[in-house]
């Protein structure tokens, strides 16, 4: 696993400070503090990473109109949170973010994943920098293209990039997190 020092606690080791709550400053740039990547507490628990082409929407309709299916997991997950990965948190604002995008995943989503460039599999590498930071253990990554990854990575439920998130994935990534609470 990669580290950078922008992303690396103190030297203690304890969490980040948690005062009073913060909003993500986007667009997320390169070299950001991790800090401003997120939108209040960051938990340990459960966590789903999200691309949003050919994912939320199918070959890049623009109309994110599976997002409905990212609902139905959430609310099938209590404690799930999420956390943006696609190249979208690199140019929308905050505004567009919390007006275009349903209103259970703007409240789930915590963060958004820092900037890398961190070739090959600058994705998957930025996922691991931010679960790394944050503690978290137990994810999942919803995305389509596989190349940002490294091949086998078991933390990636690849989507097929012309159908978007479908039904199909509801129970797969439902039954990943139940059987991680057992």
């Amino acid at each position: 696993m990669f580290t950078f020092h922008l992303f690396r606690r103190t030297p203690s080791n304890e969490p980040p400070k948690r005062g009073s709550p913060r909003k993500a400053t986007l667009p997320i740039k390169e070299d950001m503090e991790i800090e401003a990547c997120c939108n209040g507490n960051v938990l340990t628990g459960p966590t789903l990473f999200y691309d949003v082409d050919g994912v939320l929407h199918p070959n890049d309709t623009g109309n994110l109109s599976c997002a409905d299916v990212l609902t139905s997991i959430t609310s099938q997950i209590p404690g799930l949170q999420l956390v943006m990965s696609s190249n979208w948190r690199e140019t929308m604002d905050l505004e567009f973010f919390q007006r275009i995008f349903p209103k259970e995943i703007v409240n789930r989503t915590v963060g958004f994943t820092p900037v890398l460039s961190a070739p090959p599999y600058r994705r998957q590498r930025e996922i691991e920098v931010f679960t790394s930071y944050f503690g978290i253990s137990r994810f999942i990554c919803i995305d389509d293209q596989e190349r940002l990854y490294e091949p086998g990575w078991p933390n990636l439920h690849l989507i097929e990039r012309s159908r978007g998130l479908d039904e199909c994935s509801i129970e797969k990534i439902v039954r990943y997190f139940s059987e991680g609470s057992q």
